[in-house]
């Protein structure tokens, strides 16, 4: 993911590589190690996203990198296809903002 020519600002803002890539101690950057799950809109990242199970209910956190820019029950209903083959009957996706 991104290592085209032009980089990786084909996908993130640089200002949100840090929220888009895993990091290490060692290397410098926000860049060093494996791209995070993004929801990509148009072409470009505008969240992270992680899950766990409680049970068979899949919850999803969202993390928007610019606040207003997801429409939360799209993505909800795209979460629940993601969680069907994965066996989860129902899905929670939580928007986090700054303060939580």
């Amino acid at each position: 993911m991104g290592h085209a020519p032009d980089g990786r600002q084909r996908l993130v803002d640089d200002e949100h590589l840090g929220s888009a890539y895993t990091s290490t101690d060692s290397a410098s950057g926000a860049t060093a190690r494996d791209g995070l799950p993004l929801v990509l809109r148009g072409g470009g990242a505008v969240a992270s996203w992680s899950h766990r199970f409680e049970g068979d209910r899949m919850l999803v956190k969202l993390a928007p990198f610019d606040r207003g820019v997801l429409p939360l029950s799209l993505y909800e209903r795209a979460f629940d296809e993601v969680g069907q083959p994965l066996g989860a009957t129902a899905v929670e996706v939580l928007a986090l903002t700054a303060s939580n």
